[in-house]
């Protein structure tokens, strides 16, 4: 456990509500992307953050369409590049994302994500 450490500041967990609309809520906003991003997402939507619109959330239509298929079919998503939020700290972010499941029946009920910045 004690080599996790370093990691779990930069882990998030989102719950699907949703895997249609993509929606989902943050059960973990890791500590080091609270304080790199300046926001304690944990147990909020993006759309209670940013608004109901689309482009409230920060995720374009690619972001989605990648959400989606984590949640509804077995896959291992890695996004990399610039981020669209004004955080001026980093130049990009990478993200690995992994479905996880409570039910055991090969759908997603969340996601776990590990970032890294550079």
């Amino acid at each position: 456990m004690e080599e996790l450490k370093p990691w779990l500041g930069w882990l998030t967990i989102l719950e699907i509500l949703d895997p249609v609309a993509p929606r989902a809520r943050f059960r973990l906003w890791g500590s080091h992307l609270a304080e790199l991003t300046r926001l304690e997402m944990t147990g909020k939507t993006m759309q209670e953050r940013f608004g109901e619109g689309s482009d409230a959330t920060h995720y374009n239509a690619a972001d989605l369409e990648f959400i989606r298929e984590i949640v509804t079919r077995p896959c291992i998503g890695l996004a990399a590049g610039p981020v669209d939020w004004d955080i001026p700290d980093y130049a990009l972010m990478s993200t690995v994302r992994l479905p996880i499941s409570f039910r055991g029946d090969g759908i997603a009920d969340g996601i776990i994500s590990q970032v890294t910045v550079s």
